[in-house]
């Protein structure tokens, strides 16, 4: 009976885990494309993957436990499994998060052999191998001996190793602005509405935009957005300041955000002007040729204000990367 029960109670607790695992997995998978960021959804995946691996190795773990004996680890199991697939399982996040794009490379290359679901069932087996590989020995020495310890020592300089790099990382590769480009962009393909009749109506935009490239930028959650922790954004100066509304620069009418190895993109967009030529929108008219002439001649004399959730605030005056 005590057995029955035991079964019972273990399975439960696997639908349990399978139901709302999933359902927070789902939620998670939304929110991420909703804000543009799989950072969370990639780690929630292999958080979770890592429990399901735990918990299909409980069973053999309280069957050990229940041993009389001493209990050791089988290091030598860490290192020839364990780490190979922590690596794997964790991949995708490492491949967001690590800037050197010797790195990514790398990460992304493991990432897209084997996906989010190769990754997930990898992670698995990682999370059974970390707790099928505590032992329990009748002897004080570990079965392995002379090769556990080893294993042990280069399992644990790797970790080590690992959470120095990633507790000093924006250290050893720091967020660098390397170039900037400023102008003004008249389109009428950028914005537009359908009329009832299915005709599309194009508005002629006057936008300023604004592009950084960056080198070793941390993925951003949300970019110029005020009631986000990450916020880069610009801010205008002197001459610029004096030709425009102050109140253009508040928030961006258009943010990108693109990422290939360590180079990120990001770029604003503010708009100006905007006329609707079948006028079933209130018009706001762009500033004359020669007031543009003059924005345009100014839009370097700004700054980027760079803030990282947590971190210093960092400016970046654009003269600096005005290239003549």
């Amino acid at each position: 009976m005590k057995r029955i029960i035991t079964y019972v109670l273990y399975i439960t607790g696997l639908l349990l885990l399978v139901f709302y695992g999933n359902a927070y997995q789902e939620k998670m998978r939304i929110i991420s494309s909703q804000e543009s960021n799989f950072i969370p959804i990639l780690l929630v995946n292999s958080i979770y993957s890592i429990i399901f691996g735990i918990y299909i190795a409980l069973p053999n773990f309280i069957q050990t436990i229940s041993k009389t004996g001493k209990v050791h680890i089988n290091w030598l199991k860490i290192f020839l499994i364990g780490v190979p697939t922590f690596i794997i399982s964790a991949s995708g996040v490492l491949f967001y998060y690590l800037r050197p794009v010797e790195l990514t490379s790398i990460y992304y290359w493991i990432f897209s052999r084997f996906s989010t679901a190769g990754t997930s069932l990898i992670a698995v087996v990682f999370g059974y191998t970390l707790l099928s590989s505590i032992v329990k020995e009748e002897k004080d020495e570990s079965m392995y001996g002379r090769k556990n310890n080893i294993a042990k020592i280069i399992t644990l300089s790797i970790l080590a190793i690992f959470l120095i790099y990633i507790s000093f990382i924006g250290i050893i590769h720091p967020p660098k602005l390397v170039n900037v480009n400023a102008t003004i962009v008249t389109d009428d393909q950028t914005q537009g509405y359908t009329m009832e009749d299915g005709t599309e109506v194009g508005l002629v935009m006057t936008e300023i935009i604004y592009t950084f490239e960056f080198e070793n930028l941390p993925t951003i959650r949300r970019i110029g957005e005020p009631n986000s922790g990450n916020i880069i954004r610009v801010e205008p100066k002197d001459s610029l300041e004096k030709l425009l509304e102050d109140v253009i620069f508040d928030r961006p009418d258009g943010a990108g955000f693109s990422s290939s190895g360590n180079i990120t993109e990001v770029s604003f967009n503010y708009t100006i002007g905007s006329i609707d030529p079948r006028g079933n929108h209130p018009n706001k008219y762009p500033p004359s040729q020669e007031m543009l002439n003059k924005i345009r001649d100014s839009l370097y004399d700004a700054e980027l204000v760079f803030e990282l959730e947590g971190k210093k605030t960092k400016r970046y005056n654009l003269v600096d990367y005005k290239n003549e």
